[in-house]
């Protein structure tokens, strides 16, 4: 009787101990499926947020290139609009400065020739008076 008491325990005892070493097992695979879930959630967490990260910084890169481009177009234009406006200005300047030359030089020219004519006209008078004078003298 001792001895299938013995080997009752003996068992039971394998038993409980198998029983155990199975739910360790059981609780070790468990837990290391739920560490292995935290570590993929906590790792496709980083992945997306890198993710939006990259997505964000070049989104803010784009940005920042359209607006130095846009600013240099505007400044391209602006130096365009300038310049044209300095280039007819300076064209205005000129013209108005040779219609002037041109107004001047009419004048002058004007004058030369109303000098003349009142030169020659005076000698014409000068040379009538003088015959004339001359004419009398001869008479008297």
């Amino acid at each position: 009787k001792q001895w299938y008491q013995r080997r009752v325990a003996v068992g039971t005892f394998f038993f409980f101990v198998s029983h155990c070493c199975v739910l360790l097992l059981c609780l070790i695979v468990v837990s290391h499926c739920c560490v292995s879930l935290l570590c993929l959630i906590v790792v496709s967490h980083c992945c997306v947020s890198l993710l939006c990260l990259i997505v964000v910084y070049q989104c803010c890169v784009s940005l920042l290139c359209f607006s130095i481009v846009s600013q240099c177009c505007v400044s391209v234009l602006c130096l365009i609009v300038v310049s044209y406006c300095c280039v007819s200005l300076l064209c205005l300047i000129v013209v108005s400065h040779c219609c002037v030359s041109l107004l001047c030089l009419i004048v002058v020219s004007h004058c030369c020739v109303s000098v003349s004519r009142l030169s020659v006209v005076s000698q014409c008078r000068v040379s009538v008076l003088c015959r004339v004078q001359s004419e009398v003298n001869d008479t008297l």
